[in-house]
């Protein structure tokens, strides 16, 4: 057989298999089209049915603030006046307006609203008001165009809404002023929600009108494509048409009700139509179909360029695996020993030929199965010694792992023994009984590994049923260690892990039952202890930042009380955890220590830290560490009392003279001095009392007084003034504290001292 005809083959093996693929791709292409447009489709109906309820949720708004306004006392007087206003009745008319500029964002499509009454000629909008409608406000502040933009003058106008037929007047364009400027809205409906409840002329006597901004209207129920190709039109609830837009928006009128479909001379469109609720509109959209089809050929671009690169990628994948197929071949038929070659002969193709070759060879290797076994049992012993100690990094290895077990190991734990033996003869014979031991006691697998000069590590399976606790393994190991300690005199110092669910997990597993024979290896007897999960697991370290930051905090301030209930919950936590302790002595030794020393940075110049910070000693217990630490800190304590009493004094004169400058500052504050001194309030407290029997709001006070007193003698101010001069928010404080702290009111301290020479303010 020649090896260059097996490349052509792979070749065109793999090239089949891969268009067979893609062409597999051809029908999801299809229906990808037709999905594409019915996503279209839903996604436009879906904004008409949004918009068409916010609509109709506005309506239901403006009938109630329809109803607020027939119940309003102001409106009710409005209504029943009858010609010209009198003196007292305009404040009516400005109570009206306000009214309605509280109604303002109650609602969205109308940017202004406004009411007419049926016996006067009184205007209230949410910005204006005026008695005189046709006289004076008309044509100057609001003017309308019918259907025909012919302007309409204020009786036309008004006639139009007094008499309309319906809740909704279509207008050919509505100016009116918002905010001091003239606004313009083409084609707006005028909305009366009193036609609407039912309600006659003669008994509501006004007309609330709400123009509503059909541009606005269309933008909510139309996408951007919609209003710039399709078209709309909308009609209440008697049929009768309120809006209609774009060009072919006629073909409405021929269309059959059941249609959802229409041809016009642009194209076809899809009708989508949507009828509210409480107002009753119907709305019916044309969405054209070129759209659609504009969306699915980009749709379509893609998808041939990727079909183009699909190709491509086919052809290299093709002849790479080709290659890489064939190169593996090549390399075994090379292998071939010569004599053996000629059996390529009498085979069908390459396979066959390699089959018939290793059946050959393979014949010869049964010699060599022993050896490799126990080859192989070495490779995994250091293969488990390595992931246990090392920890499961990769996915490979997690499946190296695996494969030393003959099912899956859900549940486990880590047993690390430590063996001291009299006579180092006897570590072999002790290892064998205990791995014989397992082997006859211990129902679930188990795998050895040899981890140092006297350790041996032991993986140990758990059943489901045996995963709450490891108990029952230290029964077993306490019964192996008291039984060999009596027959050989060794000493066993065993650590056993928490229960570990997942093998990425082992290496943690192994530092577990590590920590704990590190804990006991000084411990001249037996020692079989289980890692506690409930204590260790909750705090990795109690000398963690927050509270190496108490520390420091409470050593710049010299509490003393403070430091040492401190280290006291320290000293009990780890008494209760030796085993945390020997694991982070040295950390929890050095991280106090630092902050002690970042502490004594502050001291005055010339102190020298070196003679106060302790040394690391190794056989420490906690309390022997933490008494040489704490007297190390009450040191520092000390020192920076000393200190802080010396700038004392000066910090009062400087807090004191602040208040002095900014009393007239309203918003000054207790948190504001301190921001400016950089001091907590409980500290500035304490000095404002040292300095002047006082709290700080009373010192305040008083200096505010102080100088309000010397402007009500000195000067002719008015007390509004003082008050606002001397850092009063309002003058009845000012009268209330003044009264408290001098006994008189202002008025009277003046008069008081009448006498007294006065400057004139400007």
């Amino acid at each position: 057989m020649k090896i260059k005809h097996i490349f052509f083959k792979y070749c065109f093996r793999y090239f089949l298999g891969f268009l067979i693929v893609l062409l597999a791709c051809v029908p999801i292409i299809v229906a990808s089209r037709g999905i594409l447009e019915r996503k279209v489709l839903e996604s436009n109906q879906f904004r008409l049915q949004e918009g068409v309820n916010e609509v109709d949720q506005n309506i239901s708004k403006m009938l109630f603030i329809d109803n607020i306004i027939s119940a309003n006392t102001y409106f009710s007087r409005l209504v029943h006046t009858e010609g010209s206003l009198l003196p007292n009745e305009f404040l009516n008319l400005a109570y009206a307006r306000d009214q309605l500029s509280e109604f303002g964002n109650l609602y969205t499509f109308s940017p202004y609203f406004f009411v007419l009454f049926q016996d006067n000629d009184c205007y209230v909008s949410s910005y204006q008001c005026s008695e005189f409608f046709a006289d004076n406000f008309y044509f100057r502040f609001l003017v309308a165009q019918d259907l025909n933009n012919t302007q309409m003058d204020a009786d036309t106008f008004r006639d139009q809404l007094f008499g309309a037929s319906s809740s909704y007047i279509r207008l050919g364009s509505i100016t009116y002023y918002k905010n001091g400027s003239p606004h313009t809205l083409e084609h707006p409906l005028l909305y009366l929600p009193g036609y609407f409840s039912g309600t006659s002329l003669q008994e509501q006597g006004y007309r609330l009108a709400f123009v509503l901004d059909s541009d606005t209207i269309m933008r909510r129920l139309l996408t951007e494509d919609s209003i710039n190709y399709g078209f709309i039109q909308i009609s209440d609830a008697s049929g009768n048409v309120l809006l209609r837009y774009g060009e072919e928006v006629s073909l409405l009128d021929d269309a059959n009700s059941s249609s959802s479909q229409l041809l016009g001379e642009k194209g076809a469109y899809y009708l989508l139509s949507y009828q509210a609720e409480e107002s009753g509109w119907n709305v019916v959209i044309g969405y054209p179909q070129s759209l659609i089809t504009d969306e699915v050929s980009v749709l379509m671009k893609i998808i041939v360029i990727y079909i183009l690169l699909g190709v491509a990628i086919v052809l290299i994948l093709t002849l790479f695996y080709s290659y890489h197929q064939y190169r593996s071949v090549k390399k075994l038929f090379v292998a071939v020993p010569e004599e053996k070659k000629s059996l390529a002969a009498q085979a069908r193709n390459e396979y066959d030929t390699l089959s018939r070759v290793f059946h050959e060879v393979t014949q010869n290797a049964y010699q060599y199965k022993e050896q490799a076994e126990m080859l192989n049992q070495q490779n995994r012993a250091i293969m488990l010694e390595n992931l246990i100690v090392r920890g499961i990094t990769t996915q490979e290895e997690r499946e190296k792992f695996e494969t030393c077990f003959p099912k899956p190991l859900e549940f486990f734990c880590v047993v690390l023994v430590k063996m001291s033996f009299p006579n180092d003869e006897d570590y072999q014979p002790v290892l064998i009984s205990i791995v014989e031991y397992l082997k006859a006691n211990y129902p679930n697998d188990f795998v050895n590994v040899h981890t140092g000069l006297s350790d041996e590590l032991f993986l140990l399976s758990l059943n489901p049923s045996d995963a709450s606790n490891v108990q029952a393994i230290r029964t077993m190991f306490q019964t192996i260690a008291d039984v060999l300690s009596e027959d050989t005199g060794a000493t066993f110092h065993i650590g056993i892990s928490a229960i570990g669910t997942d093998i990425a997990n082992v290496n943690a597993c192994y530092n577990q039952a590590r920590q704990v024979t590190q804990a006991y290896i000084n411990e001249p007897k037996n020692v079989i202890e289980i890692y506690n999960v409930d204590i260790n697991a909750v705090h990795e370290n109690v000398v963690n930042p927050e509270f190496l930051t108490k520390l420091y905090n409470l050593l710049l301030s010299g509490e003393k009380d403070g430091i040492e209930k401190l280290f006291g919950r320290m000293i009990t936590y780890y008494q209760k955890m030796p085993i945390q302790y020997e694991a982070q002595k040295q950390q929890i030794f050095f991280s106090i220590r630092n902050v002690i020393f970042s502490a004594g940075l502050h001291l005055p110049s010339g102190e020298s830290l070196e003679n106060i910070l302790p040394k690391y000693q190794v056989s420490d217990t906690i309390r022997t560490m933490s008494n040489r630490l704490l007297e190390a800190a009450f040191r520092v304590c000390s020192l920076m009392t000393s200190s802080h009493a010396d700038k004392k004094g000066e910090a009062k004169d400087k807090i004191l003279q602040y208040m002095e400058e900014n009393y007239s500052n309203v918003s000054l504050s207790i948190a504001h001095v301190c921001r400016q001194m950089n001091i907590s309030e409980k500290y500035l407290q304490q000095m404002i009392k040292e300095k002047t029997g006082e709290t700080f709001a009373a010192s305040l006070e008083r200096i505010r007084i102080a100088h309000a007193a010397e402007y009500l003698v000195t000067t002719n101010w008015s007390n509004e003034k003082i008050a606002e001069a001397t850092g009063f928010a309002a003058v009845s404080t000012f009268y209330r504290v003044f009264n408290k702290v001098m006994g008189m009111s202002p008025g009277s301290y003046r008069s008081s001292r009448a006498s007294m020479p006065k400057s004139r303010e400007p």
